[in-house]
């Protein structure tokens, strides 16, 4: 697709007879709008007509919540996972702790929340 711009099919949920064209955030190209289209590394998201851009550590994070979504993944383990190669900052939980914030706010307009069960994260798709 242009753009760098994937469609993953694991996560459609919606009727695309209804979806419209959107234009790409990066080139300004008309895309058919499937029901989630991303980058590659889930910077920017597109879906029903909404974008989102996510900064680098909130992609990762929320790539690695897509990946565990069946089962949920913990905050310690984003944190051990995000900052695996150096530790990470001293208050390295707290940092997970914004990013999943920004994540949720940025998201809902995508119809995309993070369920928190268990204290185990969850994205969840709503029509």
């Amino acid at each position: 697709m242009p753009g760098g711009i994937t469609k993953a099919p694991t996560l459609a949920l919606t009727d695309q007879s209804a979806a419209k064209d959107v234009l790409c955030p990066l080139c300004a190209q008309s895309l058919p709008c499937a029901d989630f289209l991303h980058t590659k590394d889930f910077s920017i998201m597109i879906r029903s007509s909404h974008v989102a851009q996510l900064s680098p550590n909130e992609a990762n994070i929320f790539r690695m919540m897509l990946e565990n979504r069946a089962e949920g993944i913990s905050q310690s383990a984003l944190v051990t996972r995000v900052y695996a190669s150096d530790g990470g900052p001293a208050m390295a939980s707290e940092c997970v702790y914004m990013a999943i914030a920004n994540i949720k706010r940025k998201l809902k307009p995508l119809k995309i929340t993070i369920q928190s069960v268990k204290r185990l994260y969850r994205p969840q798709f709503h029509a």
